[in-house]
């Protein structure tokens, strides 16, 4: 389960790197994400409505919704 998260987290910092590489207007939050034993440890760098968030991944797919408001499970 924590390579998917990884797994996940270099996907999420690859499609940020992919938006700021096409000139595209710079985001109006940024947060750090870091894994965690169950998930992944979100700090909020700017532009957040939280400080800090915790997500937990019980079982694979491992994805979040991440917004300035917080996080939500992810949906396809």
């Amino acid at each position: 389960m924590k390579q998917r998260v990884v797994l996940a987290i270099l996907v999420l910092v690859a499609l940020l790197g992919l938006g700021s590489a096409a000139n595209t207007p710079q985001p109006k939050f940024s947060f750090l994400v870091r894994p965690s034993t169950n998930g992944v440890h979100l700090v909020c760098q700017s532009g957040c409505a939280w400080t800090t968030l915790h997500a937990d991944c019980p079982e694979a797919p491992c994805e979040f919704l991440v917004d300035e408001f917080g996080v939500q499970a992810g949906k396809r």
